[in-house]
């Protein structure tokens, strides 16, 4: 495997306590790695090494939420989020 994807259940959520927005954001990201070896075969019968980093492990990292800018908000797609009252 040489990615990680998923969902880590990043939120933004209204706080009537506090009066204000309370955001929780976390990111998918690799936990561990190893260094893997492998020998190509190319057409013409010649072999190359190639060396990459496999993720071995993936998890939910929390992050720091950035907050948009007015103009961010305004043209971000609004498909991409869902709201609840």
């Amino acid at each position: 495997m040489s990615r990680c994807d998923g969902s880590c259940g990043t939120s933004s959520i209204y706080s009537s306590a506090a009066k204000t927005m309370s955001h929780s954001c976390a990111c998918c990201q690799e936990l561990q790695t190893s260094q893997k070896r492998v020998k190509l075969q190319c057409s013409d019968g010649s072999q190359v090494d190639h060396e990459y980093i496999a993720v071995e492990k993936c998890g939910c990292i929390n992050a720091e939420c950035e907050l948009l800018n007015e103009e961010e908000v305004m043209t971000s797609d609004p498909t991409k989020s869902s709201t609840e009252d």
